[in-house]
Parts: C-alpha cells; structure tokens; sequence
C-alpha cells in the first residue's frame, strides 16, 4: 500500500492536477479510496499532503512508521540471500 501511497502522493503535489484526474491516472477505485488511504497512512488529506510537500511528507510518514515496526521475530523470517 505504501508503493502506491508513495505514487500518489508524488502525483498529487508534482502534477497539481485535481484527485479525481489522479485517481484515473493511478487507476486507483474511487476518489474516496484515495482520500481513505491517505488519512489512513499520512493521516492527511490529499490536499493537505499536498501543502506539506507530497511525496517527501509522506516517504518521511513511511520512515517514521518502520522505525516504529517491531523487527520480525528471529527464526520466523528466512534470509532470501542464501538458500
């Protein structure tokens, strides 16, 4: 969800275009998934993320939200880079 949180966020401040083109653009459902989504995980509106700088306000909202994250208990998580 954060990829296309990210995307949108990024869309909505650089192309200054109205969310119902963005929403089109992202081929996101509805207008009110994206307004969802960003109160949701930026805890702003799409204008409001769009006033405080788009894509850096909300990359910052997603750094602050993994340092937050607890780490995945050892042993239950598999290191991809040796088999």
């Amino acid at each position: 969800m954060w990829c296309r949180l990210l995307h949108a966020a990024w869309a909505v401040a650089a192309l200054e275009r109205p969310i119902r083109h963005i929403v089109r653009e992202l081929q996101v459902s509805s207008a009110q998934s994206l307004y969802y989504v960003f109160k949701r995980y930026a805890e702003r509106t799409p204008a409001a993320v769009r006033a405080s700088g788009g894509f850096p306000f909300v990359l910052n909202t997603f750094e602050a939200e993994l340092a937050r994250s607890k780490p995945a208990p050892a042993g239950r998580v598999r290191d991809i880079r040796h088999p």
